[in-house]
């Protein structure tokens, strides 16, 4: 068990429920707070752990799940145009999706090959407050032995992480994700806004 700025998260979780009602917090790209997505930049530094298994919708299993910490600004210049966050991303489901945590409401899921294994790494994207990274996200991710490269986007906002650690064999998958933040120094909020 993690604590991520008050966050639990575990692989497997010990509370399932506790770990879907996380998962399905926010909806369809959009923030969790509902607030209008603001963009400029954000990079830091993330852990992750992906699984996948299976050829195409029906025949597929996958899941993924990372932390995150890292800058957000919409105004590296102005006062109080930045803020420090941590963030937990996560996904998973078995066959077309009916078996899910969050919902699939963005994409139709699939995975292709066998993979399992985790790592370190960094994450970059156009998320200008963390408020603006949180909720579901339509997420691709490609793992080989040695690194794994995910991409998500909704809402307006985009993220790309790229992990470098063991892991086994190939694998790909597409999924919705649900990804929520904390905020722990900063505004959190856009300037001006």
């Amino acid at each position: 068990m993690v604590d991520i700025g008050g966050y639990l998260a575990c692989v497997p979780p010990a509370n399932m429920d506790a770990f879907q009602a996380l998962l399905q917090t926010g909806n369809s790209g959009t923030p969790a707070n509902n607030a209008t997505p603001c963009t400029g930049w954000s990079f830091g530094g993330t852990v992750s752990a992906n699984a996948e298994i299976g050829g195409g919708d029906t025949l597929a299993a996958a899941a993924t799940g990372s932390a995150a910490f890292g800058v957000f600004s919409n105004d590296f210049f102005s006062p109080g145009g930045s803020s420090l966050a941590a963030t937990a991303t996560g996904g998973a489901f078995v066959g077309s999706g009916k078996t899910a945590a969050p919902s699939q409401d963005l994409v139709s899921p699939a995975a292709a090959a066998a993979y399992a294994g985790g790592g370190a790494g960094f994450f970059i994207s156009n998320a200008g407050t963390p408020g603006s990274i949180g909720g579901h996200f339509a997420t691709a991710t490609v793992d080989t032995p040695v690194v794994s490269v995910q991409f998500s986007t909704g809402g307006g906002i985009w993220s790309l992480s790229v992990t470098f650690g063991p892991g086994g064999l190939f694998g790909a998958s597409v999924m919705t994700t649900n990804t929520v933040t904390k905020t722990v120094a900063g505004p959190g909020t856009c300037v001006g806004n």
